[in-house]
């Protein structure tokens, strides 16, 4: 038999994805209201929704079966999300856990259980050394038994660099210290073990949150225990899925560990490569440059996608030999 294909696997940051109604809890969705300052109504709300559900059926004209996205408000968001076309073909199953994030923007899964089945999950909270009261998204983590082996994900969304890179870069350190320690136990269990990790990490492949930290290496550097990031070679090549200061970044990431990328347990990565979607319809020319095609520009409502652009990859499910 020959190797089974499965769906796309997506990470996407969504960009703000609020409902229109308060929420009493968090103090960060009063702009995203129909009398907010950015007058977040209705049809404003529809519009968003029916945007994503486009940008998500770009991947070669199929729903994709694995979605990671994150600046999503509730489970309610991701409710509306999935009902729309053509998200809607596919009986799509949510994984969402409320995290403590000031403004309320939290991580998910969205799956497809025919394909993906769903083992256990668990969010984990990051805490800041010296920042007892700081708060951001809960790392989300997932097990599934895909085919006859199990797959580990991890949907991330790391601290800003609003404050400016490096005074916020202890609160990234932590994040990628979290994840890394979380990593080595499961590759203690079995070195071979299927690990995928998806995130905006607000930081470039090359910075050592992670590169040193995580330890996520390009191919030609790694060592026993280092994972694999998929999307280096982009940022080598000044591509971006975000622009950050004028300046696009790789912050969106594909990560994987070796047994994964090299089909050692079951799984594998088609072509050992992930990509960067750049969809025409994802941008916008603004002047003499073309930028991405967002919600806003500022507090002008421009009715567009999101500020960053989605990275996919596709999993094949490889078949023992008889």
């Amino acid at each position: 038999m020959n190797p089974v294909d499965l769906p796309i696997v997506v990470f996407y940051n969504v960009e703000n994805l609020f409902d229109n109604q308060d929420d009493r809890s968090i103090r960060g969705d009063d702009a995203y209201l129909p009398d907010g300052e950015l007058l977040w109504d209705a049809n404003r709300y529809e519009k968003k929704l029916n945007s994503l559900a486009n940008a998500l059926s770009l991947f070669r004209n199929e729903p994709p079966g694995l979605i990671g996205l994150c600046e999503v408000e509730n489970r309610r968001v991701l409710e509306d999300l999935i009902k729309q076309a053509p998200l809607s073909e596919k009986q799509l199953t949510i994984l969402h856990e409320e995290s403590e994030d000031p403004r309320g923007m939290d991580c998910a899964l969205i799956f497809d259980p025919a394909v993906f089945t769903l083992l256990q999950h668990r969010a984990h909270l990051v805490q800041v050394p010296g920042e007892k009261y700081f708060r951001t998204r809960d790392m989300l983590e997932a097990q599934f038994r895909v085919g006859e082996t199990e797959l580990v994900v991890f949907v991330n969304h790391w601290p800003s660099r609003k404050e400016g890179e490096q005074i916020t870069f202890p609160r990234r350190k932590a994040a990628a210290s979290l994840l890394r320690k979380r990593i080595d136990e499961i590759l203690a269990e079995n070195p071979l073990n299927n690990i995928l990790v998806m995130g905006d990490f607000n930081d470039k492949p090359t910075d050592k949150t992670v590169h040193e930290i995580l330890r996520a290496k390009g191919q030609h550097e790694l060592k026993q225990g280092d994972l694999v990031n998929l999307l280096i070679e982009e940022e080598k090549e000044d591509l971006g899925t975000h622009i950050f200061r004028d300046d696009w970044m790789v912050f969106d990431q594909l990560i994987v560990s070796q047994g994964l990328l090299q089909g050692r347990n079951g799984l594998e990565i088609q072509k050992i490569n992930a990509f960067i979607l750049k969809d025409e319809r994802l941008f916008i020319k603004r002047g003499n440059k073309t930028v991405l095609n967002t919600t806003y520009a500022g507090e002008r409502y421009v009715g567009g996608y999101s500020d960053h652009l989605p990275v996919y990859l596709r999993i094949t499910v490889k078949t023992k030999k008889a």
